[in-house]
């Protein structure tokens, strides 16, 4: 079940009545997004709005298919850094790429680049299953600095959460899209 508010005539504003997971928010903003750019942004304040411009234009520019913010992490506790460090080694190292940041929250495409990956995560393996499926697809990743403060108060993120990101990495790691991304129209 969802609810929506409206407080400005071009913005929905989309919440799950209990919670759901971030992989659910992710697919519920799909079904209802209309523009032709989605922009994937978490809810816990530790992102800058400001940087999404510039990841938008990275796709307007055609610069890339899809744009990702990469964090500074310096600030982040040891075992949060070191498994975000890890996962997107792991990631990586799997699909032969060299992305900085996959767990970051900014991921920036084009809405049918998006919905061709028919996602199915509900929880915070979204991160690793949009980023798995968009190297088996073969889309091109730019990547840009975002700001970034960790918040630590009331974060729902456990080390536990990085096994189902693994598990999803090598789960995708043979998926086939039923969509070519060749058939896929760019304006």
């Amino acid at each position: 079940m969802v609810n929506s508010l409206s407080f400005h005539p071009n913005i929905l504003f989309l919440h799950h009545v209990q919670r759901m997971g971030k992989g659910a928010a992710v697919q519920t903003g799909l079904q209802a997004a209309t523009g032709d750019i989605v922009v994937i942004q978490d809810a816990d304040l530790e992102y800058d709005p400001s940087d999404i411009i510039p990841l938008i234009k990275l796709i307007e520019l055609e610069k890339a298919d899809v744009a990702y913010g990469v964090r500074d992490l310096s600030s982040q506790r040891t075992i949060i850094k070191f498994g975000n460090r890890f996962l997107t080694w792991m990631i990586n190292k799997l699909y032969g790429q060299s992305i900085l940041d996959m767990t970051t929250c900014y991921k920036v495409m084009r809405i049918d680049v998006m919905n061709s990956l028919e996602l199915k995560s509900r929880k915070f393996s979204i991160d690793a299953e949009i980023t798995t499926k968009l190297f088996r697809v073969g889309y091109t990743i730019a990547e840009t600095p975002i700001s970034y403060e960790p918040r630590y108060v009331n974060k729902k993120l456990k080390i536990w959460d990085g096994v189902p990101m693994l598990w999803t990495m090598l789960k995708y790691r043979f998926w086939k899209p039923t969509v070519d991304k060749s058939f896929i129209r760019v304006d």
